[in-house]
């Protein structure tokens, strides 16, 4: 067996099953990482929020994180003041 076959059978785990392909997935993600940061960051300006994202940045490095590896997060658009 090498390593096409295991991308082989999870390929089948993912197509058949993908519960238990999600399940799988779930449990190869550390599970002692851990990620603290403040969320007040609407209310800053962009001057105020970029050492929070290079402090942010820092520590995910610092952790061994590979950033590349991440995947792309749209923006959410910002909230409304509750439509007045």
């Amino acid at each position: 067996m090498n390593y096409r076959d295991g991308e082989e059978a999870l390929r089948e785990v993912m197509l058949k099953q993908p519960a238990k392909f999600c399940a799988l997935i779930a449990a190869l993600q550390p599970q002692h990482f851990k990620f603290e940061h403040e969320h007040a960051v609407v209310a800053l300006s962009p001057e105020e929020v970029r050492p929070r994202l290079a402090e942010a940045r820092g520590k995910l490095l610092d952790a061994g994180i590979d950033l590349e590896a991440l995947p792309v997060v749209e923006a959410l658009p910002a909230p409304s003041d509750g439509g007045s």
